[in-house]
């Protein structure tokens, strides 16, 4: 009796057997995905579009086959839009060697699992999430040094749901650069296909600062905050090195990724209870006299909370990391240098960066009072000017800090 109300896909068998097995529910219609022996990574919908014509039961309506997911061709590190993404080598069906790069091959005569990033997948069980507009696919990555992917790192991809298809999500980029944020030039414009007419395909997504996965044991969550129609990414993953279980709780972007810049909140010193997304004058009234607006203008929420699971320790004994001469972006001029940094004292200048040895323009220091110093130069090539920028505020002794330029 109870057969007739499950729907079963029957192992293959000569075929790879199905491993991992998951359920989604996205705006209504259900998804059921399956990982099998050989990593591909399958689903079947159930299609309730033309309810009636095949009984009164569910079991019915899934499809009578399991359909293979298609991926992208290309690998991006989330928080690294600037650069250009990685492309996976391209395979001709039964080829053992991929073909050299930039050689063109029909659709026909392409691996389609070995050429896509479906290739990263390992063999272990993936979570999978809806926000009813895109499916979200994680999964733990195989190595593939030719992408840039290690062992053990959270692949996510999304997928817009057409009918009974799932099919990756298009994007719009600068067609001469293929870049999502840089132009190539002046004359570069945006567009859904390059100079080529071949679409944009939304890359996969590489959370590179989650890693160590072993076995698939993650648990992913979008969760709702106080601030109506704002979720946040919330990621538990077991780090196979230290054998903890990491929590990693991510501000979701505006296009339903992630922000690992986060936004920054402000409150006012005399009034702790207001909350803004931007700074100006405190809203409230004064408390010496709630006639008159409060004189304070809002400062920025600073948290002190978390920790740095892999740091650099210097021992202040002549210690430097020296940077490969060409490690830049295609356009500098959109760069940004960031990191995270405990003084352990404050007693000179200390030198953070800078672009030679000897080289003072473009170094970032510590002053003995905390506060940074970066020098920079204006004016012409010929009548060179060096400025310095200080920043407002000043770091702590012993306290981590983020530094962005």
């Amino acid at each position: 009796m109870l057969n007739n109300f499950v729907k079963s896909y029957p192992q293959p068998k000569d075929g790879p057997a199905f491993q991992y097995t998951t359920m989604v529910r996205h705006n209504g219609t259900v998804i059921a995905f399956a990982v099998n022996a050989a990593r591909r990574v399958l689903y079947s919908v159930l299609d309730l579009s033309d309810q009636g014509k095949k009984g009164p039961l569910d079991v019915n309506y899934w499809q009578d086959n399991p359909q293979e997911l298609l991926f992208p061709t290309e690998v991006v590190t989330v928080g690294e839009g600037l650069f250009n993404p990685r492309i996976m080598p391209v395979y001709k069906k039964g080829a053992s060697e991929p073909e050299p790069e930039g050689t063109r091959v029909k659709t026909a005569e392409k691996d389609l699992f070995r050429s896509t990033t479906a290739s990263l997948t390992e063999l272990a069980p993936i979570q999978v999430v809806s926000d009813n507009k895109f499916v979200y696919v994680f999964r733990q990555s195989q190595e593939n040094d030719a992408v840039g992917v290690a062992a053990g790192t959270l692949l996510v991809d999304r997928f817009v749901l057409s009918g009974i298809n799932l099919l990756p999500r298009r994007e719009v980029r600068y067609q001469r650069s293929r870049n999502k944020f840089t132009p190539q030039s002046r004359k570069d414009g945006l567009g859904a296909k390059d100079m080529e007419q071949i679409p944009f395909y939304e890359p996969t997504q590489k959370l590179s600062f989650i890693r160590n996965l072993h076995e698939g044991r993650l648990a992913v969550l979008l969760l709702p905050t106080q601030i109506a129609n704002v979720q946040r990414w919330q990621i538990f993953a077991f780090n196979n090195k230290t054998g903890m279980i990491d929590s990693f709780n991510i501000e979701r972007a505006g296009d339903g990724l992630f922000n690992l810049k986060g936004t920054q909140r402000y409150t006012c010193p005399d009034h702790p209870e207001v909350f803004s997304l931007k700074d100006g004058p405190c809203p409230e009234p004064a408390k010496a006299d709630p006639s008159q607006n409060c004189p304070y203008q809002l400062i920025p929420i600073l948290s002190k909370e978390g920790y740095a699971e892999w740091a650099l320790q210097f021992d202040g004994s002549d210690d430097r990391i020296v940077l490969e001469k060409n490690f830049t972006a295609g356009n500098t001029s959109y760069q940004t240098i960031e990191f995270w940094l405990k003084p352990e004292h404050l007693d000179g200048p200390q030198t953070l960066l800078a672009a030679a040895l000897e080289a003072t323009a473009g170094a970032i220091a510590i002053e003995s009072d905390g506060t940074l110093q970066y020098h920079f130069q204006s004016g012409t090539t010929r009548n060179p000017v060096e400025e310095v920028f200080i920043s407002a505020a000043g770091l702590t002794a012993g306290e981590w800090a983020h530094v962005a330029l």
